[in-house]
C-alpha cells in the first residue's frame, strides 16, 4: 500500500510540473500560436520590444502569443522552449540568453525538426543558428554601430583643445573613463565596448591635429554590470570612492546601466538636475544605448550627455511583419522594404544619435 501510495504522489508530481509546464505556453483557442521567448522580462529595451510586439501580434488576426520570461537563465529558457515545443506551437520567437552559444542552434534544430517556424531577435546568434533551415530568420541591429556613435558623440562634444581642458579634470591630458559594459563574448556588449573608445580616440586625434594619440584612458577595469542599473550603481559608486577626482567620462553599454552611474554621481554631488549647464564644474558626462524614456528625460534634466537610440518599435513590427508572412505561407519578406544582410537571413534596424 506504501509503494502504490508513493508511485501515485510521484505521478500526481510529474502531471501537475507538466500541467505548470502546458500552462505556461498553452494558448487559448485554435489560432496560429505563437510564442516569445525573451532572456529576461524586466531588460528596460526588451520591455519596449515586447510591448510594441503584442500591439502588432495583437492585429494580425488569428494570431495567439504567449511571452516567456527566461530570467537570465538558459537552463530555465530551455525548459520553456521544449515544453512549448511538446505545446505544439507554430511559430517560436527567440531573445537567447545565452546568444553566443549552441543555445540558438540547438532551439532551431529542435523547432525546425517538429515543423515550428523560428525568429530569433535582439541577441544575435551565430550563423549557423539561421542556416539550420530556410525559413530561419533573425531581426536585430549592427551590434558595433552604436560603439562608433558614442565615439562620434564624445568628438562633437569635444571639438576643440579648449572644450577638451574643460572635461579633463585633473588637467593630466588625458579623458579618464568608467566602462559599464555587459558580458564578455556578447556581440552588442563587446562591439559598444570596443569602438567607442577607438572611435573617440579617432575624433579626438582629428579634431586636436594629433596623430594616433590615445586619449581615452580607463579607469581600472572594464566593470561588467550586467545590462543591470543597480549592478552598474555598485560599480560606479565604488570607483568614485577611490577615483573622484580622475573620472572625467562614463561610457555605459545600455541606458540602464548609465541611469545606475548618474544615480552614483548624484549621491557625491554631480549631475544633478539641470548641472550639465548650470553647474558643469559637477557634471561629469554620461553616455548610454537605447534611448529609453528615463535616459532621454536624464538628457533633458542635463544629467546625461548622449545616447544611441534602439529602436524597439521598429523592430517589433519587423518581427510582426515576418510572422504574418511565415502565418499566410509567403517568403519572409513578402510586402516589406526589409533586406536580410547578404549571404545570410539577418535584418537589422538602423540606429540613431540623440544628444
Amino acid at each position: 500500500m506504501k509503494r502504490r501510495s508513493k508511485i501515485m504522489s510521484m505521478m500526481l508530481v510529474g502531471v501537475l510540473a507538466l500541467g505548470t509546464a502546458v500552462g505556461l505556453v498553452g494558448c487559448a483557442g485554435g489560432g496560429y500560436k505563437v510564442g516569445i521567448f525573451l532572456y529576461k522580462s524586466d531588460d528596460a529595451y526588451i520591455t519596449t520590444v515586447r510591448t510594441a510586439l503584442e500591439t502588432e501580434l495583437k492585429g494580425i488576426e488569428g494570431v495567439e502569443y504567449k511571452v516567456f520570461n527566461g530570467q537570465s537563465e538558459q537552463a530555465t529558457q530551455t525548459a520553456q522552449v521544449e515544453a512549448a515545443i511538446t505545446a505544439g506551437y507554430d511559430l517560436m520567437v527567440f531573445n537567447v540568453v545565452d546568444n553566443q552559444t549552441d543555445a540558438g542552434k540547438g532551439f532551431a534544430e529542435k523547432a525546425t525538426k517538429e515543423g515550428i517556424k523560428c525568429i530569433f531577435f535582439n541577441r544575435e546568434v551565430k550563423d549557423d543558428a539561421i542556416a539550420v533551415d530556410d525559413s530561419i530568420s533573425y531581426v536585430g541591429t549592427d551590434p558595433s554601430k552604436p560603439g562608433y556613435m558614442i565615439g562620434e558623440m564624445i568628438g562633437e562634444m569635444i571639438p576643440d583643445q579648449a572644450a577638451f581642458d574643460k572635461y579633463d579634470r585633473n588637467n593630466d591630458g588625458s579623458l579618464n573613463y568608467v566602462m559599464l559594459r555587459a558580458e564578455p563574448g556578447n556581440a552588442e556588449a563587446d562591439g559598444r565596448t570596443t569602438f567607442s573608445v577607438s572611435e573617440a580616440n579617432k575624433q579626438l586625434n582629428i579634431n586636436l591635429k594629433t596623430t594616433d594619440k590615445e586619449y581615452l584612458k580607463i579607469i581600472g577595469t572594464e566593470q561588467n554590470a550586467e545590462w543591470n542599473t543597480e549592478k552598474a550603481n555598485i560599480a560606479m559608486s565604488a570607483l568614485l570612492t577611490a577615483e573622484e577626482a580622475n573620472i572625467d567620462l562614463v561610457i555605459a553599454n545600455n541606458d540602464d546601466m548609465a541611469m545606475g552611474a548618474i544615480a552614483a554621481l548624484e549621491v557625491k554631488g554631480f549631475n544633478k538636475i539641470g548641472s550639465r549647464d548650470s553647474n558643469p564644474d559637477k557634471f561629469i558626462p554620461v553616455f548610454g544605448v537605447d534611448g529609453l524614456p528615463s535616459a532621454l528625460q536624464a538628457m533633458k534634466d542635463g544629467q546625461m550627455s548622449g545616447t544611441v537610440k534602439q529602436d524597439g518599435v521598429a523592430m517589433a513590427k519587423a518581427i510582426a511583419a515576418i510572422v504574418k508572412n511565415h502565418m499566410n505561407s509567403e517568403a519572409l519578406l513578402t510586402g516589406t522594404d526589409y533586406k536580410f544582410d547578404e549571404g545570410t537571413r539577418k535584418l537589422r534596424i538602423p540606429y540613431a544619435k540623440v544628444v
